[in-house]
């Protein structure tokens, strides 16, 4: 048999195990797509987050994510980046850091990824924000409950 009757179908093969593959890769679902979830980033004095990705699928949460370098200096991005995980009525279900890594030295650009093992309710939120290194870490459970001391306090000297 000629050579040329192989190619095509080669190239049908090909493009059926490409199909196979994307379909299994499909499997994730896009909460912040689907309006199922949202996420809040908090960005640092020198960085911002271009994009977040929230997916979930059958071994939980993943998150991925992008920061960038306000200046336009190239180099690493001291820090880290935490995320919680809060339900619709404030319950923190899940509070972890991880950190992001650069594609090239000459990247102002940082990913992350993290995988939690969770199930996350409708209608959650998925707090990230980024730490710099020396930072004195907060969560915005510990913003949400300073500024209720604050309001608190303010409302009991005007009495």
């Amino acid at each position: 048999m000629n050579k040329r009757h192989h190619e095509p179908v080669k190239f049908f093969a090909i493009i059926v195990i490409l199909f196979v593959l994307s379909a299994c890769g499909s499997s994730l679902k896009n909460l912040v797509r689907e309006g199922t979830s949202k996420v809040d980033t908090t960005s640092s004095r020198g960085v911002h987050f271009n994009r977040v990705d929230v997916y979930e699928s059958d071994a939980g949460l993943l998150v991925r994510g992008e920061l960038h370098k306000r200046s336009h200096r190239r180099g690493p991005i001291p820090g880290h980046v935490h995320i919680e995980i809060i339900a619709p009525d404030g319950t923190v279900l899940a509070n972890t850091s991880t950190n992001y890594h650069r594609g090239s030295s000459k990247s102002r650009t940082s990913r992350f990824t993290v995988k939690i093992p969770i199930e996350v309710p409708m209608n959650s939120t998925i707090q990230i924000m980024h730490h710099r290194a020396g930072d004195r870490e907060e969560t915005r459970s510990d913003i949400n409950s300073r500024n209720t001391r604050s309001i608190l306090g303010a409302r009991i000297s005007s009495i």
